[in-house]
């Protein structure tokens, strides 16, 4: 709160104002665990943890191809559901708001029983 006094021969005048200061912090994310192995046909989970103000959105990305029907994103939980050989690989969280975007990798290794 700020108040402007003003005096004169005439009187006093006070005027008061109230000042909300805005910030806005960049995004920042963490991918856990960054590094998972699971055996072929169990439930991978991946968990992006952001922060930032505003608060960030979140996109999962598969580097070197898609998500596909068993791959279910909620929020920033990515599982992958009956893990395939084909899902191993690189996934990218990628956090945005209007003061940045961060990305975090997190790691899938499936091991076949064959």
């Amino acid at each position: 709160m700020y108040t402007c006094v003003a005096q004169n021969k005439k009187g006093v005048e006070e005027a008061t104002a109230f000042v909300n200061i805005i910030t806005s912090v960049p995004p920042t994310a963490l991918v856990l665990p960054a590094n998972q192995t699971v055996d072929e046909g169990a439930t991978v989970i991946l968990s992006c943890a952001v922060t930032g103000d505003p608060y960030p959105s979140i996109q999962w990305r598969r580097v070197g191809g898609s998500l596909t029907d068993s791959h279910v994103i909620d929020e920033g939980l990515l599982q992958i559901q009956e893990a395939t050989k084909e899902d191993e690989g690189m996934y990218v969280c990628v956090a945005q708001n209007k003061k940045g975007v961060q990305q975090a990798n997190g790691i899938v290794n499936v091991i076949s029983e064959c």
